[in-house]
């Protein structure tokens, strides 16, 4: 075999791989797009372009920390690069380096990077000036989601309404949008509406309730942002996942302890209520290990009190 064919077909295999991964980014897999752009990083591993793809695999696979490498290198290798920017910021705000991110974006960002410094303002707890990018980007379904939860947080509802009434007759959105809208609604004491809305986010794609769907990464989410002490970013997180399925003792427990972490006791109250009428919070388990034998033991009101 001559050294020309040899390199034709060592170069055509990392094209391939690069095809592939493309094709499985496209057709909804990142997991599979990420081990096909891998196999090409393997012969091309300073190539911009493939390392932008790998990161965008893996902000897709819900895997920012995975991402962030592979962002920071082909952002650095090509600022110029087409998405190489604005999949860099993603990573740093999936990754809570909100504060990086705001100093990439700089006072007057694009409007197609307002949603993210919008992201990067709720890990800050800057709910207004959140509401404001929010408010400056294209209005598409998953922009006017976002802003409607942020107004409600805010206390403002009127955006909500709209966007609730809208959102019942969406088709195709982002499972996102669905999941904003349906925590917007929780933050506006409209338990039901929330619980409609996020059937339909089940309906648009069933797998967001799998164990491994978007419920359980926003759940997941939700966990390291309250590690990181980013109480309202986690507790989008955690209402995005109750809105589509809310029959979850533990989870109702976290998100009041995150309204409590904002002081906000009613809605607090609210969701550990809910927490102790849900299985297994809603009766003590007859095969625990130790239990109350004594007649001088407590009384079954003071013990749910306790519970």
């Amino acid at each position: 075999m001559s050294a020309a064919l040899v390199l034709l077909l060592s170069c055509g295999g990392w094209r391939k791989h690069v095809k592939d991964g493309d094709r499985w980014l496209e057709t909804g897999n990142p997991g599979a797009a990420a081990r096909a752009y891998d196999k090409a990083l393997e012969r091309h591993p300073e190539n911009p372009e493939i390392l932008l793809k790998m990161a965008q695999a893996e902000l897709g696979a819900g895997q920012p920390e995975e991402a962030l490498p592979f962002a920071e290198k082909a952002f650095h290798a090509d600022p110029s690069l087409k998405g190489a920017q604005e999949v860099y910021i993603e990573a740093l705000i999936g990754t809570w380096h909100f504060e990086q991110a705001l100093e990439l974006l700089g006072d007057s960002p694009e409007e197609d990077l307002r949603p993210l410094e919008a992201e990067a303002w709720i890990a800050a707890g800057e709910l207004e000036r959140a509401a404001t990018a929010l408010a400056e980007a294209e209005p598409t379904e998953s922009n006017r989601a976002a802003q409607a939860y942020v107004e409600a947080r805010l206390g403002r509802t009127e955006l909500l309404e709209t966007v609730g009434e809208e959102a019942l007759e969406w088709t195709g959105v982002p499972s996102t949008a669905w999941a904003d809208v349906g925590a917007a609604w929780f933050v506006a004491g409209e338990p039901e509406k929330a619980l409609t809305i996020g059937d339909l986010a089940v309906g648009n794609d069933a797998r967001i309730r799998l164990e491994t769907g978007l419920r359980a990464t926003w759940m997941e989410q939700a966990r390291r942002a309250e590690q990181q002490r980013l109480l309202e970013s986690s507790l989008r997180l955690s209402l995005r996942a109750a809105s589509v399925g809310i029959d979850d003792a533990e989870l109702c427990w976290m998100v009041g302890s995150r309204w409590f972490g904002l002081k906000e006791l009613e809605q607090g109250t609210w969701w550990l209520e809910r927490a102790l009428a849900t299985p297994p919070y809603d009766a003590p388990d007859p095969r625990a290990p130790v239990v109350s034998a004594s007649t001088g033991g407590l009384g079954s009101e003071d013990r749910n009190a306790i519970r």
